[in-house]
């Protein structure tokens, strides 16, 4: 090889190591730009998935809280109806007390006349 094919393959190697020198720093730059825009996006991406996953969780509790709040209703709506039939029963319970001691007063009565009426026939 000759002196000149010698500075030739330097110069070369010499274009080459800088070219390769520019990519690498270019790289590095491009990644130290790119690599937050894309941590951000996959964060963003990571929140939207988890606010979904949180606006479904809350659409379903609810849906669980509007059963819930009607069971309640219901449930007040049969206690209310239970506790007026209770009072109306125990009313009649004591109507149809009075009405069983009217009638043993009557039958009493009754008794009593029938022997005053069998006493006066004789």
């Amino acid at each position: 090889m000759t002196e000149n094919q010698v500075k030739f393959i330097m110069a070369i190697l010499t274009v080459l190591i800088v070219v390769a020198l520019i990519y690498i720093i270019w790289m590095i730059i491009w990644r130290a730009l790119y690599m937050p825009v894309k941590m951000k996006d996959d964060i963003l991406k990571e929140r939207d998935a988890a606010k979904n996953d949180l606006l479904k969780i809350q659409a379903a509790k609810a849906v669980e809280w509007d059963k819930y709040k009607e069971l309640q209703e219901e449930n007040d709506k049969l206690r209310k109806i239970y506790f007026s039939e209770k009072e109306r029963n125990d009313k009649l319970r004591d109507e149809n007390a009075k009405l069983a001691n009217d009638k043993d007063k009557i039958l009493a009565a009754h008794k009593q006349l029938k022997k005053e009426a069998i006493s006066k026939d004789k």
